[in-house]
């Protein structure tokens, strides 16, 4: 039996793999953690239904020469190979725990040379659509950079650096410093044509835009206040 069950695992493993549509998706460090870890969590099937690779980098290299089939991105990606679907808006701001204001005040901008940020670096890579961000930068008594949104919080979380918050992070946990630019970043999802004429491709394109069009839906308290 042993003899038996051994030659028959590896078709068995052949024949799911085959079964799996590959699906290459490429985001932000900052949206794949905040978008797409929640969406496979409520979507945990379609980890036995696609052999997905996610991937991030700088925008420009990567996402627009079409080497993925799926992008989530601040730029539209309309090509003859791919096209591009509006889902929403991701608003980007500065913002700090009571822990931080109790100890620092309020991040303005007559006082940053006494405050101290922690930084997400794929921010950077935004400069151009955030006014303001680099002026924050250089004024700043000290700043720390990770790769990690969730290493970020946890800075802020101890009191010591305010941080870049999104419409999602603020309530309950930040309290958000109105004197500080805002960025409010289209965000699209594309996906080349080829993929989505498979209709598991679109199946899961379809799921992902129905998806993101509720997760970057805008919060009129930042509509409101900064438009």
């Amino acid at each position: 039996m042993d003899e038996v069950l051994g030659q028959i695992k590896p078709e068995l493993s052949r024949l799911k793999q085959v079964d799996r549509l590959p699906t290459s998706i490429w985001m932000m460090d900052v949206l794949f953690e905040m978008f797409f870890v929640p969406f496979l969590q409520q979507n945990f099937e379609v980890a036995g239904d696609y052999a997905i690779k996610a991937t991030s980098g700088a925008m420009p290299e990567i996402s627009q020469r079409f080497t993925n089939d799926l992008t989530l991105a601040h730029y539209s990606s309309d090509s003859p190979h791919a096209e591009s679907v509006w889902v929403g808006q991701h608003q980007v701001g500065f913002g700090a725990t009571p822990a931080y204001l109790t100890a620092f005040g309020v991040p303005d901008q007559k006082s940053l040379e006494h405050h101290h940020l922690a930084l997400v670096t794929d921010y950077r890579l935004i400069r151009a659509l955030w006014t303001g961000l680099d002026d924050v930068l250089v004024k700043c008594a000290s700043s720390i950079e990770m790769d990690s949104t969730a290493a970020c919080h946890v800075m802020a979380k101890l009191g010591r650096h305010f941080t870049i918050i999104t419409q999602w992070s603020a309530p309950g946990h930040y309290v958000r410093c109105p004197d500080l630019p805002v960025a409010v970043l289209p965000v699209y999802l594309s996906y080349t044509k080829a993929f989505y004429k498979d209709p598991r491709g679109k199946a899961i394109a379809d799921k992902m835009i129905e998806f993101a069009t509720a997760f970057f839906r805008p919060n009129p308290d930042w509509v409101s206040h900064d438009q």
